[in-house]
């Protein structure tokens, strides 16, 4: 949970990550100073990671997040090779794509932050033209799409905003915007 500005929003740390109410990030479970009785805590909300396993929506970001290639000796995050807002886990082979809380980037040290404390990550578009859209970070009706291999900033239609999960437009009132500022023009 967080309040700013008088207004309280639910935000979702991605899945192995923990809200640290001192940084008030998410943050590696050791570094998060969170617990109950001695022991850590987690939310119960579903986590943004795919899991075959489960049927939630989020099962869809294999599709939205296109695999990288995974070692079977290889096991750890990394960067989404186009989206900022994306990362890999990757354990024997397995490719896990996730996501950042909707307006954070993904930095490969520290985990999800501003898009200021990250400033080497710039969305980058697929040489090969293919079509893919990203977060724009200052604003929840905003994103960007390529095309022809250029990003293209773009505007949903009224009543609706973009899903981080989707990578579509949808009805505002399914969208968490997370950090990312209700509608503001660019």
């Amino acid at each position: 949970h967080y309040c700013g500005i008088g207004v309280h929003t639910i935000l979702q740390c991605a899945d192995n990550l923990w809200f640290s109410p001192i940084s008030e990030e998410c943050e590696w479970p050791e570094k998060s100073k969170c617990r109950a009785a001695g022991h850590f805590f987690t939310s119960s909300i579903p986590t943004n990671i795919v899991d075959e396993s489960e049927t939630t929506h989020f099962s869809q970001l294999n599709i939205v997040y296109p695999p990288i290639p995974c070692p079977k000796s290889v096991q750890g995050h990394f960067p989404d090779p186009y989206d900022c807002s994306a990362f890999h886990y990757c354990n024997g082979g397995v490719d896990k794509p996730g996501f950042c809380e909707p307006g954070l980037f993904w930095d490969k040290k520290l985990g999800c932050q501003w898009p200021k404390d990250v400033p080497n990550c710039v969305h980058k578009c697929p040489q090969n033209g293919e079509s893919l859209r990203f977060v724009a970070p200052h604003s929840c009706c905003h994103y960007y799409e390529c095309v022809n291999g250029h990003q293209k900033e773009k505007v949903c239609p009224l009543h609706k905003l973009f899903s981080v999960e989707t990578k579509k437009c949808e009805h505002f009132q399914v969208v968490n915007c997370g950090a990312r500022k209700n509608c503001i023009d660019s």
